[in-house]
């Protein structure tokens, strides 16, 4: 078995900066990330279940496990781990399993979130396909890694960081794009970015007062 010096990063972080109105906006979007994280940080937990030790270096381990009280959502989007693998490649799929997990909890919160919208605007006025598509196109990871020992981590984390500097400088972009069957719509856009199209209907007269937002307001996923 080999040990390796393991990084990952969960995100988006700058859209949901860029896009906050409010302080709880960046509340909201900071705990949503703590969510993804925690999730692909336990993968990495369960992985070491039964072996008396955590692999991971931060967020610790009584950082991931904790779930109840204020500081429970407080986790940074980054995961610095030293993982045990037979080789590359039985590593490069403990990294997918994490990303996975981190993925399956933004798709659990988001399925939960658009049951609250269709119940206070109908079924027929919410767009749960291009919801769906935008949440599913919103989930970013990267990650990079190195051969770990214990005599040179100082070398082995500044390796490491060079290698995540650029793959996220060499990450893929995928053009803007709808759903086939929404393409000719004329949806309009997102008032927090002009970016991404609504996910509303014209008139947000059932959701008004639960979310507080404007009537005419248009938002995304």
């Amino acid at each position: 078995m080999s040990r390796w010096l393991v990084q990952m990063s969960f995100g988006p972080v700058q859209s949901f900066i860029s896009s906050a109105r409010r302080s709880r906006d960046l509340w909201a979007g900071s705990r949503l990330l703590s969510e993804i994280v925690r999730g692909g940080a336990q993968s990495l937990l369960h992985l070491s279940k039964g072996s008396g030790h955590s692999p991971l270096i931060y967020p610790t381990a009584q950082a991931v496990e904790l779930t109840e009280g204020v500081s429970a959502g407080n986790l940074s989007n980054e995961v610095l781990a030293v993982i045990e693998a037979a080789d590359e490649d039985a590593l490069r799929q403990i990294v997918l399993h994490a990303q996975e997990a981190g993925q399956s909890v933004l798709h659990d919160i988001s399925t939960a979130e658009q049951a609250k919208w269709r119940a206070a605007l109908g079924n027929a006025w919410l767009r749960g396909t291009l919801w769906d598509a935008q949440v599913a196109q919103a989930f970013v990871f990267s990650a990079a890694w190195v051969k770990h020992d214990d005599t040179a981590y100082s070398s082995q984390i500044k390796a490491l960081k060079r290698i995540m500097a650029a793959r996220k400088g060499s990450a893929m972009f995928a053009p803007h794009s709808l759903p086939e069957s929404l393409a000719n719509e004329g949806i309009p856009k997102s008032w927090l970015d002009g970016i991404n199209e609504s996910v509303l209907p014209e008139k947000n007269t059932g959701a008004v007062d639960r979310f507080d937002l404007g009537e005419d307001e248009q938002l995304d996923a």
